[in-house]
């Protein structure tokens, strides 16, 4: 909410992550799709070049909410801000 989104786009972000992974940044599926939000192709090696350039692990809570925004601000969708 604290970014702009509606309380229930922030909802469902939150429940997306729970249903994507648990809550489990490290997570990787069967498919290779990994984190919090279960990344994939592109997305998944942009994560992990930002993780390299930043010198954190890709796993880390912060870098992947920060890429989840960033890819939201991407999108600029207009049921994102309230």
């Amino acid at each position: 909410i604290g970014k702009g989104c509606t309380p229930q786009v922030a909802a469902a972000i939150v429940a997306n992550a729970e249903c994507e992974s648990s809550f489990n940044t490290s997570s990787v599926n069967s498919i290779g799709a990994s984190g919090l939000l279960q990344w994939l192709g592109v997305r998944l090696a942009s994560l992990k070049r930002k993780a390299t350039k930043k010198g954190v692990s890709w796993t880390n809570l912060n870098l992947q909410l920060q890429h989840m925004w960033e890819k939201i601000a991407q999108l600029n969708h207009c049921l994102i801000v309230k």
